[in-house]
């Protein structure tokens, strides 16, 4: 709220804004470092110029629209992983030992999921994992769903909470979302416990697993 407020002073009369306030915040323009591969402004007098100059140039017009109707090519690469179904409740799951199940091959299109839920015959749906790192590495995995679950990563449990909102971002996970971990090179399990919705056509998870301190996501590392 500060902030917008002051942006706003900042249109509408800057020289209202007193040396007192401008002083420790300076003109430097802080990029994230994992931005890379484009050049950007050196302060916020040169980025105010450039916005300046994009309205000149856009003149008020809208971008103009392409006229082909053609589907963008966009691949999805399969992740493999594995299913079973367990009629217990949830709770009645024991965190300390990873439900023992009969899985089956399955393989999902990317890390996002929506399930039919009446594919699920059961109280709880149970879906493994398997990914490979190359080397030594700290890293953040996370599973985010709105529904009740547990995780278990190499057969220890690692997390798990009731239901809750979606935010599958590495940066701002909910709580009981996710763990931080050193993990050797090799291959390693994830094993997802999910509740069954009750009044809802899917059941819908995210996992993700990045660097655990830039949180940028690590790619084809499922096997």
């Amino acid at each position: 709220t500060g902030a917008t407020v002051g942006a706003f002073m900042g249109i509408f009369n800057p020289e209202g804004i007193s040396e007192r306030w401008l002083k420790p915040i300076g003109k430097d323009l802080l990029i994230s470092p994992q931005i890379t591969g484009i050049s950007f402004p050196k302060d916020l007098d040169e980025f105010t110029d450039m916005v300046i100059n994009l309205k000149d140039r856009l003149a008020s017009n809208p971008p103009s629209r392409k006229t082909s109707r053609e589907t963008p090519n966009i691949t999805v690469k399969p992740i493999p992983a594995q299913v079973s179904f367990k009629s217990a409740p949830i709770w009645q799951i024991n965190p300390e030992s990873q439900p023992d199940a009969s899985f089956r091959e399955i393989q999902f299109d990317g890390t996002y999921v929506r399930f039919p839920t009446d594919s699920i015959p059961t109280d709880c749906m149970i879906v493994k994992y398997r990914f490979q790192l190359k080397s030594d590495r700290f890293v953040r995995i996370f599973v985010n769903t709105p529904e009740n679950c547990r995780i278990w990563i190499d057969g220890e449990y690692a997390f798990g909470r009731e239901s809750g909102r979606m935010a599958p971002s590495a940066h701002r996970i909910p709580l009981n979302q996710s763990a931080d971990l050193t993990l050797q090179s090799g291959i390693h399990n994830i094993t997802i416990a999910l509740v069954k919705p009750i009044d809802k056509e899917y059941l819908e998870w995210i996992i993700g697993i990045t660097d655990g301190r830039s949180y940028q996501w690590l790619p084809d590392i499922f096997t």
